[in-house]
This record gives C-alpha cells, structure tokens and sequence, in this order.
C-alpha cells in the first residue's frame, strides 16, 4: 500500500513539472501573416487557405492539414494552433478565422519556462547559448544560434554584396548587386555578338548589349533598315529576317513578296503589262 501511494505521488510531481503552455489568440484572413513572439521565440505565421468551412496556416516551410473549428494541429516546433470560430466579413468566401497559439511550458520553481530557456535551481528561466534562438545579447557571442557577418558562415539573409566577409565570390566571378557572376570582359572589344544592330559595353566586367538600331543585323557592323531584302529573306517589323512569301499569301509591303508587288495585301505576280501599269500608278 505504501508503494502505491509513492508512486502516486511520484506520478503527481512529475505531472505538475511537465508542460502546460501559454496562449494567445488572434485573427487572420487568408493571405495575411503576422510574427508572434512567445517566450524568447517569434513565430510567423500565415493563414496559408480558406475553404469550405476549413483554414490552412503555415509556419515557415510546414503547412498544418485542414482544420475545422474547434480543431487544432502541432508544428514540429511545438506550437499548436486551434480554431476558434470564423467571423464572417462582408467578402463571406474570405472571413476573419480567430485562433489560438499555444507554446508549451515547463515547470520552474513559481516560474514555467518556454521552448528555449532552461530552469535554473529551480528557480528561474533563462535563455542560453545553443538554444536554437537568437537571444537578446547573444548576437556576435553565440554563432550556434546567431549569424552576423563575419562569423565565416553565409548565412540565408546574407550575400556577397552585405557581406563579402563571408559570402565573397571565387571561381572566377565577381559580385553584382546581390550575387557572384562570371566575369566576362575588360574592354568593350571583348563583348562583340556579331549583331551589327546592337551596341556592345563592358560594364563593371559584364558585357550589355543594347539594341539601339532599328533594323536587322546584316554583319558584325551594319543593320539594314526593316523592309530589307537580303537573298529570299525581309526584314520584318518584328526586327527579323523572315522568308519571302509566295504568290497569293497576304502581305502588308512589297519587300514581304516574292514577286515584289503586294496588292490589296496579297502577293501578287504581275506581267510585264501589269507592272507597266502599277509604275505608273494605274492598277
């Protein structure tokens, strides 16, 4: 009997020290996010869908499933997320859906702790290096759980041009803007396309060219006007050479025809009579 009511006991304390968790409620619409800080941890959180009834939120890179009212779903950072009704709005496809965020917490003398702090002589909760969260006063102290620059790591919200201490390029490239990129040229002379239709810069070791001529290329150095007839092609409006169309295909200029005339917008052949006439202006 003695034993049973030591392990009862037992069994009371142990509960008593295990997680309860701290709330908070709040209201979203479908497509709006907000951060949340519970305990030394912020969360954002997306109310990802609305549909039928049902709301999806996200959490970073995890989507909960489905959830109905009064349902509820844990992250895998232990946050728990439950419905508590929806209040319609004057849209009643996209109402507002009011839930409730719960972390859990644990016992600590008077004190619970959150995700991220630990008790201390069963006193008091403190946050600590190696926590997974970067704590007030721990950035440029703690690189386990803070990134800054030069820490020697490239962190996601780091780059080569906010911080080239730790994210400079090699390989042969060179950092624009916000990425490393190979570098292509010194001088202009180096950055030729063979497109006599556009103009060719070394820019900051990038090569731009800018088509600054209206027309199409004909060799490295020369652009011919649109209507062009080069061989059996035309230059189009487009700024292309396109083959010359048959007899009878519908046109819009001469240059577009084969037969060199386009007449009432169709290629037409004419005969030496014909042509006679169109020079003088009578067909």
């Amino acid at each position: 009997m003695k034993r049973l009511i030591v392990s009862l006991i037992v069994c009371i304390l142990l509960f008593s020290a295990i997680v309860s968790g701290f709330s908070t409620t709040s209201a979203l619409q479908q497509g709006q996010s907000k951060i949340y800080k519970l305990g030394p941890a912020e969360y954002t959180i997306l109310l990802y869908e609305y549909k039928d009834g049902k709301a999806r939120f996200m959490i970073g890179d995890e989507l909960s499933p489905e959830l109905a009212r009064y349902e509820s779903h844990t992250f895998s950072s232990n946050l728990s997320v439950s419905i508590d009704e929806f209040l319609q709005m004057e849209d009643r496809s996209n109402p507002n859906v009011k839930f409730t965020l719960t972390v859990p917490t644990t016992k600590c003398g008077q004190a619970r702790c959150y995700p991220g702090e630990r008790c201390v002589d069963n006193k008091v909760c403190e946050a600590y290096c190696g926590n997974s969260y970067c704590d007030p006063g721990e950035q440029g102290k703690c690189i386990t759980d803070c990134a800054w620059c030069g820490d020697g790591k490239c962190a996601n919200d780091e780059n080569c041009g906010s911080c080239v201490e730790d994210c400079g390029c090699n390989d042969g490239t060179m950092c624009m803007g916000d990425s490393c990129i190979k570098f292509q040229c010194r001088v202009d002379s180096q950055c030729g396309d063979n497109n006599g239709c556009t103009t060719d810069t070394c820019f900051n070791g990038v090569c731009k060219h800018q088509n600054d001529k209206i027309g199409c290329p004909f060799d490295v150095k020369r652009c011919l006007p649109i209507n062009s007839v080069l061989s059996n092609k035309y230059c189009s409006e487009e700024l292309k050479w396109e083959p010359l169309k048959d007899t009878s295909a519908t046109c819009e200029n001469h240059a577009e025809c084969s037969s060199k005339y386009c007449i009432n917008n169709v290629c037409t052949k004419l005969s030496f009579f014909n042509k006679f006439k169109f020079w003088f202006g009578m067909y």
